[in-house]
């Protein structure tokens, strides 16, 4: 897609022409061709292989959105630039997000949130809930998480019913990010 649009936005021609051949696309734009293979495997169920899993979530931390995004939007500015790490601890009535970045620098802030769990570390990278939080419409969180067992962390659900948004984030491995 890349080779196409470059292709077209710096083409001065006045017409496109697009033919298929066999699994092949051809576009011709003026003296230059451009020939693609179609993907040959189906696309993959999204449905079944990132939702049904977290469907079955049902660990629940709500937290007001405007307070998880300024949180988030302080705290990351120490974040890994690598990884974007960030720890999020949920624990009775709070959540503490946690950022370090490789020289040992630390950013740590507290927020209230409603979670009657037992005490619980959720690696997440910031860049990713940043985005979630920018597309979710409703003024409060409500993420639906999962047990975690053994070494397979269970990613973060947060949806709305109203307005059909879901997200979902995967969990970072703890050994790959940065001091947590």
């Amino acid at each position: 897609m890349d080779a196409l649009i470059k292709l077209l936005s710096d083409s001065e021609a006045d017409s496109i022409k697009v033919a298929t051949a066999g699994s092949k696309l051809v576009f011709s734009v003026g003296s230059v061709m451009l020939i693609a293979s179609r993907l040959g495997k189906e696309f993959p169920d999204v449905e079944k292989l990132l939702l049904a899993p977290v469907l079955a979530n049902d660990q629940k931390l709500t937290v007001d959105r405007a307070e998880l995004r300024g949180a988030l939007r302080r705290v990351r500015i120490n974040a890994d630039a690598t990884t974007s790490a960030l720890s999020m601890q949920a624990s009775t009535g709070k959540l503490t997000l946690t950022s370090r970045d490789t020289a040992g620098n630390k950013a740590q802030e507290t927020i209230v949130a409603a979670w009657d769990g037992p005490s619980r570390s959720m690696v997440i990278n910031h860049g990713y809930l940043d985005q979630m939080l920018a597309a979710h419409p409703a003024p409060s969180c409500v993420f639906a998480l999962g047990k975690d067992v053994g070494k397979r962390r269970t990613p973060l659900l947060l949806a709305d019913p109203g307005s059909g948004t879901t997200g979902v984030i995967t969990q970072m491995s703890v050994s790959k990010a940065i001091g947590y």
